[in-house]
């Protein structure tokens, strides 16, 4: 009997980055709350390289976090990283978590970098220091440090 082609990808090829696009734990942008109110989000500029802060959330693709915590940006194949635990970088995803895994919590809305943290309950967040500069730094709980999908 035939399957599907959505039963091959399930079953057969569960790595398809269609997978990755159908199943997004979030689809969308990352809304600052610091800076809600020029409805600035998390840039994602196109190609690789170093981040370059914030832009207006309706001008952005759309970006998703995959089921392995991949921030996925404006292609299929380009992850948000964290590098040496303070740099960020947008390059090409590679699907094996560290630099490139993150955690989005919606109570707090921070988006955490777990491999860098500094123990038990000293996790690093995603932060907007301004709208040219995002980076990672000790969670603190400010507005900063908090970040809504929108669609």
């Amino acid at each position: 009997q035939c399957k599907s082609f959505d039963w091959f990808l399930e079953e057969v090829y569960p790595e398809c980055w269609m997978n990755m696009m159908e199943h997004a734990l979030y689809k969308g942008n990352l809304l600052s709350e610091k800076f809600k109110d020029s409805n600035l989000c998390l840039h994602q500029p196109g190609g690789r390289g170093a981040l370059k802060g914030m832009a207006d959330c309706s001008k952005l693709h759309a970006m998703r976090m995959s089921k392995q915590g991949e921030l996925v940006l404006r292609d299929i194949d380009t992850c948000l990283e964290a590098r040496g635990g303070k740099e960020l970088a947008s390059y090409a995803c590679h699907g094996m978590g560290g630099n490139q895994y993150w955690e989005y919590d919606e109570a707090t809305k921070q988006l955490t970098a777990p491999t860098f943290s500094h123990g038990p309950g000293k996790n690093v967040c995603l932060t907007a220091v301004s709208t040219t500069h995002v980076t990672i730094a000790d969670c603190d709980g400010s507005d900063s440090q908090q970040w809504t999908w929108v669609s």
